[in-house]
């Protein structure tokens, strides 16, 4: 996969083990990245992957 794809909510809610409600409510509130384009959501995978990481990091400060 080539880091600058912009991935479906069903492709990033099974590289996440996610079901992909979970990740149309997270996109909904803006809480991870995302684009728009017309009315399909895209999910640039570079971006999702670095999101990942500052998600570990939060969740390292609260349990610290």
């Amino acid at each position: 996969m080539d880091p600058d794809e912009l991935l479906t909510v069903q492709e990033a809610a099974a590289l996440l083990k996610v079901a992909p409600s979970w990740i149309y409510e997270r996109t909904r509130l803006r809480k991870m990245p995302m684009r728009k384009l017309g009315g399909h959501v895209r999910i640039p995978k570079a971006e999702l992957l670095r999101w990942i990481d500052t998600q570990d990091e939060l969740a390292a400060t609260e349990l610290g």
